[in-house]
């Protein structure tokens, strides 16, 4: 799971699980982050830009734009996933065929 450092407005610097943040917007102009301070229960939210999204995104952050059952868990890259893409890297139609499946749902 990967650790990433926030600030929280009653506690200062803390760390999070990945998972512990929900990503908003994503697909608009003005996406924004949110969390739960694991010390004092403190909900903090903040605007980011598109990029910082999707990597949070890609990280494992909750994905509050997904719709459908068991919408807004994504799990992070492991090995096998970078395994998949570096053989589909070998074969330009394939990579095309996977981008835009990839294209497609990140537009919902």
């Amino acid at each position: 799971m990967h650790r990433m450092r926030a600030s929280c407005q009653s506690c200062g610097d803390i760390e999070l699980d990945a998972a512990e943040f929900e990503v908003g917007g994503h697909a608009q102009s003005t996406p924004g982050y949110s969390f739960r301070c694991p010390q004092c229960g403190c909900r903090t939210e903040r605007p980011l830009e598109r990029p910082v999204a999707l990597l949070l995104l890609a990280a494992g952050a909750r994905d509050l734009d997904a719709a459908g059952p068991g919408a807004g868990v994504r799990g992070a890259v492991d090995d096998d996933d970078v395994t998949r893409f570096m053989a589909l890297l070998d074969c330009d139609d394939a990579v095309a065929v996977e981008v835009g499946q990839l294209a497609a749902e990140l537009r919902g």
